[in-house]
């Protein structure tokens, strides 16, 4: 009887020790497979005529199902942009959020056709959210 309390003890002790790691290095293996499937999807849904000419970074939260997606697009005329913008809009899941940023010209009026959060102060992109319509 001594040595199944002793078991059960020792079993208990284990799994308040090692169970937090666990459940935090399963988190992290949840987020980076999302970060890398999000990376995916965004690069195959870029337009190839800005092959070179864009950095994509994702963040990925640990817990809840948001991401952002940076990108940073250099030498891209208003259109690509655009039609960058819907391509990811269609393709992305609604928890995602796109930052764009790069020397792009973009009118406050042009971005009427997605929802945004405006230039935050002090800061030169433009917060727009990657959902259809």
């Amino acid at each position: 009887m001594h040595g199944i309390q002793a078991l059960g003890g020792f079993l208990v002790v284990t799994l308040l020790t090692i169970g937090p790691i666990v459940g935090l290095l399963m988190l992290l293996n949840r987020c980076d497979r999302r970060r890398e499937h999000l990376l995916r999807m965004v690069c195959r849904h870029a337009p190839a005529e800005l092959a070179g000419r864009i950095t994509v970074r994702v963040w990925c939260a640990l817990i809840l199902p948001r991401s952002t997606v940076f990108v940073e697009l250099e030498h891209c005329s208003r259109d690509e942009v655009w039609e960058a913008m819907a391509r990811w809009s269609v393709a992305l899941p609604r928890q995602t959020l796109v930052l764009v940023n790069g020397a792009v010209l973009l009118d406050p009026s042009a971005c009427l056709a997605l929802r945004t959060g405006g230039p935050w102060p002090g800061d030169r992109r433009a917060r727009i959210t990657a959902a259809a319509g």
